[in-house]
């Protein structure tokens, strides 16, 4: 993306340059936030959601989805969410 620079200082302003191309360094993408239950669970399936997290030049290779779940004699008390994505050559694993 192409951008213009200019000098300021007080109330004088100089002129703009020509545009010019710009290109960030790849990095690390963004952890994502925890994934969220939504509605109730059922015997066999459950419905999450969770927001894609900005790339940053990196392309995700695929996420990775963990869960675990707390009983107490056979009643499930609570379900504890993990994701994790992979990219190029490592992985990052949010809990």
């Amino acid at each position: 993306m192409p951008f213009r620079v200019c000098a300021c200082i007080d109330s004088c302003k100089g002129e703009y340059t020509n545009p010019v191309p710009f290109t960030t360094e790849q990095c690390e993408p963004d952890r994502p936030a925890p994934p969220k239950l939504l509605g109730s669970r059922l015997k066999n399936s459950l419905t999450l959601k969770w927001t894609a997290t900005a790339e940053n030049g990196t392309k995700i290779l695929n996420y990775i989805l963990e869960y675990d779940e707390v009983c107490l004699l056979g009643i499930v008390l609570c379900l504890f969410f993990s994701i994790s994505f992979v990219f190029i050559g490592k992985r990052s694993r949010i809990y």
